[in-house]
């Protein structure tokens, strides 16, 4: 009896089934990438230019240069990490504190390198036309004082108005409705006045030209800057907050 042919090994057909397994992980680390790009903040346009930079540098398009090694200024990175970090607290704690008293669609808090934003309904404040502040307001104007006071912070209250009516009124209204703000801030905090500015600007910083979001046109903004609050005390505050204490 002749001695039986052994038939090469015939790879199974498809795909190796480690390769589907990869493949699935490269969609979720895309998909991850693609969620954290949606949720950034573009606000500042030096801020976006400069990770664009670094992105750039770091994957070698503007080519390689051993001198840039080492070249990072450590006093310059560590205030910009300290400013950034100052901040975060302070910006959780706002949102915290808007949540037990705003609903969503009548505030707006966004977080710069060394300030936080918060913007709100003029509705939420004031009856139309009127500078004298609704009761229920001075339970928000209490809570923002606080973390104002908390965080040793400088606040800028601005009035906004929409384009309608006049334009020296619209002015006027705004201006009174800052200092009634700024005001009930000293009341109810007290935060130094050295601390504390009332802003005025009428019609002529608009939140949106756009008609479905004219309503934000007429606002009351909160301008919270912190350059003073150290690191270390930033991110003890920020994970009490995290912590619910």
């Amino acid at each position: 009896m002749g001695k039986r042919e052994k038939k090469p090994d015939e790879p199974p057909a498809g795909l190796p089934g480690w390769l589907a397994t990869y493949s699935d992980m490269v969609t979720l680390l895309l998909t991850f990438f693609v969620m954290l790009m949606a949720m950034a903040s573009f606000d500042d346009p030096a801020k976006v230019s400069a990770v664009v930079e670094s992105i750039q540098m770091a994957f070698g398009v503007n080519g390689f240069d051993e001198a840039l090694l080492g070249s990072m200024d450590a006093e310059a990175l560590s205030e910009a990490i300290r400013r950034e970090v100052s901040v975060q607290p302070v910006y959780a704690k706002v949102r915290q504190a808007m949540s037990a008293h705003v609903s969503d669609e009548l505030v707006s808090i966004s977080q710069q390198e060394n300030e936080v934003r918060l913007r709100l309904d003029d509705r939420v404040f004031f009856r139309p036309g009127s500078t004298t502040l609704h009761p229920s307001a001075f339970a928000i104007v209490s809570d923002l004082a606080k973390i104002v006071a908390e965080f040793e912070s400088e606040l800028v209250v601005e009035g906004h108005s929409d384009a309608s009516g006049n334009e020296q009124q619209n002015w006027e209204l705004s201006a009174l409705r800052a200092v009634a703000v700024v005001q009930a801030m000293r009341i109810r905090g007290p935060v130094p006045g050295e601390r504390l500015t009332a802003a005025s600007f009428g019609s002529h910083r608009p939140s949106s030209l756009f008609s479905e979001d004219e309503a934000w046109n007429r606002r009351i903004e909160f301008v919270i800057r912190t350059d003073d609050v150290g690191a270390a005390g930033a991110s003890r505050s920020l994970m009490e907050v995290q912590d619910g204490r």
